[in-house]
């Protein structure tokens, strides 16, 4: 079959505009212009008057006239105004709440935490709380005293009986305000949370030996319990001290002595083993 060749249809010329018609469309053209215009003034002298507002906001406005410290720390208001490195004067908004807060933690170590809050127009309020001892790091020239986040509070010959001895090796850096770095990520991590589990768990620790972190074990009851942990985990050692826990406070009721080794290197099981004194 002969395919049929198909003209193209024409498009039938359209009428030439009317000199009204192109005035029309020449005004609305002239309006959608001068519209567009119009808002990028707009804008650009919005971003005029913002970047004027922040200018005049870190030069002339909100400057900081009062410093007050609340918060009961063995530092005086003076000494922790000093070491956030705030002075009146500078700009309310010119200076981060976090280095600020850093600094003074570091520079006054036991200041546990320093919260940093601006109240408009001109006033700067920091809050402080007091860091305790945790724990006492017992080292070849002495202790090195830690918090709760195990920042060395400082390093000293002696501590008091009431805080717990750490024994382990591998200090890497103990700076004064910084938390002490260990060259074992995996002791690092055991010293954490045995001490949190032995808080939440109430005991009363006297020493916590690290020194083989397979074998761990803490002393508590004034140096007369002895806890075998073996090597911990943060899924187990909750409930292994909860354990051991419950079953001193039994025995303490029942009037037994705890005075021993309470094996808890078996998940779940807390023996114990009297120490047998001899005359």
């Amino acid at each position: 079959m002969k395919k049929e060749n198909v003209k193209p249809k024409r498009t039938p010329p359209q009428e030439p505009k009317s000199r009204d018609e192109r005035r029309r469309e020449y005004a609305m053209a002239k309006r959608r212009k001068n519209r567009i215009k119009r808002i990028f003034t707009g804008l650009l002298f919005f971003l005029f008057l913002a970047a004027v507002a922040v200018t005049l906001c870190f030069t002339v406005f909100f400057k900081v006239a009062t410093i007050t410290v609340v918060g009961e720390t063995q530092y005086t208001a003076e000494e922790i105004i000093k070491s956030s490195g705030l002075t009146e004067g500078q700009n309310l908004f010119g200076f981060s709440a976090e280095s600020v807060s850093s600094s003074i933690s570091q520079a006054l170590p036991y200041i546990g935490e320093a919260t940093i809050k601006r109240s408009i127009p001109d006033t700067v309020t920091i809050t402080v709380e007091s860091a305790e001892p945790s724990c006492a790091m017992r080292t070849d020239t002495g202790y090195i005293l830690l918090d709760k986040d195990n920042k060395v509070l400082e390093k000293t010959d002696s501590v008091d009986k009431s805080i717990p001895v750490i024994e382990l090796s591998g200090v890497e850096k103990a700076e004064v305000g910084l938390p002490i770095v260990l060259k074992d990520e995996k002791v690092m991590n055991s010293l954490t949370i045995v001490i949190e589990a032995a808080q939440k768990a109430g005991i009363a620790v006297t020493y916590y030996d690290l020194s083989d972190s397979s074998n761990i074990k803490i002393i508590c009851e004034n140096g007369e319990t002895t806890l075998k942990l073996g090597e911990i985990s943060a899924d187990t050692i909750d409930r292994k001290l909860l354990l051991v826990s419950e079953a001193i406070k039994k025995e303490k009721a029942n009037g037994n002595s705890v005075k021993g080794t309470f094996d808890l290197t078996y998940d779940g099981k807390a023996y114990f083993s009297p120490e047998i004194e001899t005359n």
